[in-house]
């Protein structure tokens, strides 16, 4: 085998190592936007007939106010933003969102969200905020929605659920909190 044989071998396998680490994809359906490990930083634009966006494993920092409503995201229905780098995400970030019913925040680096962010989200049934920095204020409600029914908290920095701290949410029915082993009974 000659060098550059050698080389091109090499290459190919650094290649399928790191894309197997990072999930790469990419695709767009109509009702679809998979963009997955292609190192994006902001949302990418839509389409006002996309049903399911799914940029997770991303670069993503920031989620912007009005980024879905701006980007043309106004019939979604999921949204995926897993394993990014999201610290911040603002109050009218998920505002004009008439249809969404799943969000999955997993896997950033979120400290908190504000109080309101999902409330006008209707339709919203189920927020995954796993493996992130998020901890409970003794004095504020955690969120606020007439509809959320599923939120999922595993593996945050929870030590205390406070006696407020879910009293936003009325029709909350799945609670869960594995992996926070630090909350006091």
């Amino acid at each position: 085998m000659d060098t550059l044989s050698v080389i091109r071998c090499i290459c190919a396998c650094m290649f399928l190592v790191y894309s197997y680490q990072t999930p790469i994809k990419s695709s767009f359906t109509g009702r679809e936007i998979l963009q997955k490990g292609m190192r994006l930083t902001t949302i990418p634009l839509g389409s006002s007939t996309v049903h399911i966006l799914n940029v997770a494993y991303n670069e993503i920092e920031n989620v912007t106010n009005y980024v879905f409503f701006d980007n043309y995201y106004t019939s979604v229905r999921s949204i995926d933003l897993s394993q990014n780098k999201i610290k911040n995400v603002g109050m009218y970030s998920f505002a004009g969102l008439k249809y969404v019913k799943s969000i999955d925040l997993s896997d950033n680096f979120i400290q908190s969200v504000p109080q309101d962010v999902f409330k006008a989200n209707v339709r919203l049934h189920r927020i995954t905020l796993m493996n992130n920095h998020i901890s409970f204020d003794k004095h504020r409600i955690f969120l606020t929605s007439n509809v959320m029914e599923t939120l999922i908290l595993s593996n945050n920095r929870i030590e205390e659920i406070y006696d407020q701290t879910f009293a936003g949410l009325p029709k909350l029915r799945r609670l869960i909190l594995s992996e926070d082993s630090d909350i006091i009974q």
